[in-house]
């Protein structure tokens, strides 16, 4: 690490504990934009008052309409008017507090966003990430909100010293009860039993367990014949309530300080640069790294297949921008003999690509493009998929795969799936004619060169039509991008290792743009013993599907330069299909 760069991480709070850096963030805001935290403050109490106000009041209308009598906390200045004056009084204030709590939420808005802007204004920062501005505006609200939030819980806590000290006890000490477990939160009993817990069960845990504690105090209080006047223990529990509900958003505001503090440095810190956030998780890294990967690798092949040496790892690699690692392994078994394993480790929030990949390999045919899959595991919070390496496999070169690709794609043609599976694919995911229909022609045909304008505007009139074909055609299993995905080679016959992304499309989608109709034929010659309702005359739609799945994938890209390049071939297939 350079100097310069150490000097940066010590000005950004890098080396600093979580409180102390959010003490400093607090100041530099503080010192930077105090008015704007002065009226915000002033504003936000003024609307929490507001609003108690416009929620009691009609209460106290209520009780006079139904009793027809002054409710106790009526106080004497009042009771002089009769209680018809009274209604009409009680329902002009409360819709008029109401009007007030609108009015100062709109207001504080209104600060915030003007302080957020001078903020970034005053650090004359450029190009920092996409929607700064709205990022910074949505983290200084947060920020003068549980500042706001903070004063008023003082003032509750001030109004308590005065009317009802014991009260103030119980609030003063639920707090610190939520602080405690606040700071084990991440200990592991404690973590386990929060885990079970949603964010709105915590945030109605917290303020209704808060809630009967002060009511609890109350009733202590009774007992002990210390209980003060009914308005004044209405009144206090009432603010008792109203602290614990209102400093819950606080810890909110200070874990997303802390999620995000790097951007935080850099918007609201004047000599910190932006450094963007890695798009690898260090922790899923770790356990790549050669002593933690040979840890949960014995456990794993120990526990579940009868190795009694530890493993051996033969090669290791990421892809997927850190969110896969893939290991062969070898170790030897109880009888002796030796075994290898491919191991497949998927971050996780790669979760649902090992579901999907997981739902294929469990029906697929032996040894039909793939090793045996013994099954999936889980390491820490991450999916493990676990195949049979066998002792003569390895990969594939690059031109040797390009050659068998045509042999590749024809066994993927011939692979009849279960219905079962069908149906849960096409309950989850989008078929290639409702995709197509999502095509915005305008956008195309406004953009498009007077060479191709004619077969635009032809394709666009019939578009209905054609979906109507592509969702009539037969389908067959696709592996986008399999010509550059690594594939094994046993005995010079390939295997696949990587079915994350297979989909179920119409037949000939996927295919080579080039590829000519009779190697269609061909293929679907092949695939028909398999697949007895594959014909060749299915030849001339397979070819046009080709094209059509090539142009929804330019077109959903937002390749649109590309997409209309294969208009005129697209029109020329669709045309040989008797469908123009």
């Amino acid at each position: 690490m350079t100097r310069d760069h150490a000097l940066i991480r010590k000005k950004a709070g890098h080396h600093d504990n979580e409180v102390i850096w959010i003490g400093k963030i607090t100041i530099a805001l503080l010192q930077t934009t105090p008015l704007h935290v002065f009226t915000c403050t002033t504003l936000y109490i003024l609307s929490q008052v507001s609003m108690l106000a416009a929620i009691l009041l009609p209460w106290k209308l209520l009780m006079i309409m139904a009793t027809e009598n002054y409710p106790w906390m009526i106080p004497e200045a009042l009771r002089v008017f009769s209680e018809r004056e009274l209604v009409v009084m009680l329902g002009i204030t409360a819709f008029f507090a109401f009007i007030i709590y609108a009015i100062c939420e709109v207001l504080i808005g209104s600060v915030c966003s003007r302080g957020s802007t001078f903020i970034l204004d005053k650090n004359q920062k450029m190009g920092l990430f996409n929607g700064h501005r709205e990022q910074a505006s949505l983290l200084y609200r947060r920020f003068l909100r549980a500042v706001a939030t903070v004063f008023t819980v003082g003032f509750i806590i001030t109004g308590l010293i005065y009317i009802y000290p014991n009260m103030l006890l119980s609030l003063v000490s639920y707090l610190l009860t939520g602080l405690t477990v606040t700071i084990f939160q991440k200990r592991n009993a404690l973590k386990i039993i929060l885990s079970f817990l949603t964010p709105e069960m915590k945030t109605t845990i917290w303020w209704g367990a808060g809630f009967f504690y002060a009511v609890f105090w109350l009733m202590a209080d009774y007992w002990r014949g210390m209980l003060p006047s009914l308005a004044t223990a209405f009144i206090a529990l009432l603010l008792v309530r109203q602290a614990i509900v209102l400093i819950f958003p606080v810890y909110g505001t200070y874990s997303t300080f802390i999620k995000q503090r790097k951007k935080v440095n850099a918007l609201f810190l004047s000599d910190i640069p932006w450094h963007p956030e890695s798009i690898t998780d260090d922790k899923f890294m770790e356990l790549i790294e050669p002593t933690r990967r040979e840890t949960w690798l014995n456990a794993l092949l120990h526990r579940h297949y009868d190795i009694t040496e530890d493993v051996t790892i033969i090669s290791c690699r990421t892809s997927n921008a850190g969110k896969l690692a893939s290991l062969i392994t070898s170790a030897s078994t109880k009888n002796q003999s030796d075994r290898a394993f491919f191991v497949k480790l998927f971050h996780s929030s790669s979760k649902d690509s090992a579901l999907h990949e997981k739902a294929i390999l469990e029906v697929l045919p032996k040894n039909w493009l793939t090793p045996h899959f013994y099954g999936v595991h889980k390491v820490e919070d991450h999916l493990c998929h676990v195949f049979e390496w066998p002792s003569q496999a390895g990969w594939m070169s690059a031109s040797t795969r390009s050659k068998m690709l045509p042999e590749i794609r024809t066994k993927l043609l011939a692979l009849e799936l279960p219905d079962e599976l069908v149906s849960r694919y096409e309950r989850s995911r989008l078929h290639l004619s409702d995709r197509l229909e999502l095509i915005t022609w305008d956008v195309l045909v406004s953009i498009s060169p007077k060479s191709s304008l004619n077969e635009c505007l032809q394709l666009q009139r019939y578009w209905p039509k054609i979906c109507n074909m592509v969702r009539s055609q037969p389908k067959q299993v696709v592996i986008p991008g399999i010509h550059q995905h690594l594939t094994g080679n046993v005995n010079n016959k390939p295997i696949i290792y990587n079915w994350t992304r297979w989909s179920w499309e119409p037949i000939g989608a996927g295919w080579p743009l080039d590829t000519t109709e009779d190697e269609f034929k061909k293929a679907l010659n092949t695939a028909s013993t398999h697949r007895k309702y594959l014909a060749p005359q299915n030849v001339k739609n397979a070819k046009s599907m080709a094209l059509l799945y090539e142009f929804e994938r330019r077109f959903n890209n937002k390749n649109y330069t590309d997409a209309i390049k294969l208009t005129t071939p697209v029109h020329e297939a669709i045309k040989d299909c008797k469908l123009l």
